[in-house]
């Protein structure tokens, strides 16, 4: 990675300064990629205490629900990550080139994403009147109409998404004859090991508290200087034996000197 041409960044945060190739390429992309998911289990939190309280409203783009604040800091979220992605794509598209790349990326990317944009533009359409409950039965509210058809889309979409997964994640790369069988229960056990995802995490909120750490030990002790001085000037009583002690420093300094000074004029004449 190393050896590769310097990769760019792309627009519209092509003003941001380059990551270096190496390591540090790689686990910038691979923090903005996770950081996606720490967001959204802490976006899952919320809307979960703020449905018990009621005021969750989902589908109901206001700013007065929880819905609106999470829509807006979970697309950020997920711009960030599927912009690292594509980062990281474009600089390792020939190495990856054999696993065939870019459909398992649409697969999993528009299962994920596709579904969570589809429910924030229901909910623009809601918000501008498209989307009303007029037509609908009395005892449906148009947040219930907007959750309706979310939930009918997304069972259309599953279906599809099954079908391409089947044909784009094949096992066939996978079956190998002379391979020994192993059980049924742990290739199930497999299947739901999450040791990987949750090292990944780990190190995620690691590597972000350290930076948070340096980060405030860096402004620390320029915040200190700047205090010592507001309260050196704020108390005029103490600057005046402050400037005597450095003046009478400076002048026991400058005596030091000049005996030195006279002394070993004396030695080199004698």
């Amino acid at each position: 990675m190393e050896a590769k041409t310097q990769v760019h960044h792309l627009f519209p945060v092509c003003c941001l300064p380059d990551w270096e190739m190496g390591r540090e390429f790689i686990e910038n992309c691979k923090h903005g990629v996770i950081s996606y998911t720490v967001v959204r289990i802490v976006s899952t939190f919320v809307a979960f205490v703020t449905e018990l309280s009621g005021h969750y409203n989902e589908g109901n783009f206001d700013f007065k629900s929880a819905w609106s604040y999470i829509v807006v800091v979970t697309n950020f979220s997920q711009m960030w990550a599927l912009y690292c992605l594509v980062l990281f794509y474009k600089a390792t598209h020939k190495e990856l080139q054999p696993i065939k790349p870019f459909g398992k990326f649409l697969c999993i990317k528009m299962v994920v994403f596709a579904t969570f944009w589809q429910a924030a533009l229901i909910g623009i359409l809601v918000k501008a009147g498209v989307i009303s409950g007029e037509k609908t039965w009395d005892f449906y509210k148009v947040e219930d109409v907007s959750t309706g058809i979310q939930n009918f889309c997304i069972c259309v979409e599953m279906f599809i998404a099954a079908v391409a997964h089947y044909y784009v994640f094949s096992h066939t790369p996978f079956v190998d004859p002379d391979a020994p069988s192993y059980p049924c229960w742990a290739s199930f056990r497999s299947m739901f090991d999450m040791s990987d995802v949750r090292q990944d995490m780990t190190d995620h909120v690691r590597v972000v508290g350290r930076s948070v750490k340096d980060t405030v030990l860096r402004t620390m002790p320029r915040r200190m200087n700047q205090n010592e001085r507001i309260r050196l000037l704020d108390n005029p009583s103490t600057v005046q034996p402050v400037i005597n002690e450095v003046h009478d420093q400076t002048n026991a300094n400058l005596t030091d000197d000049n005996e030195t000074s006279e002394t070993n004029q004396r030695i080199i004449i004698e």
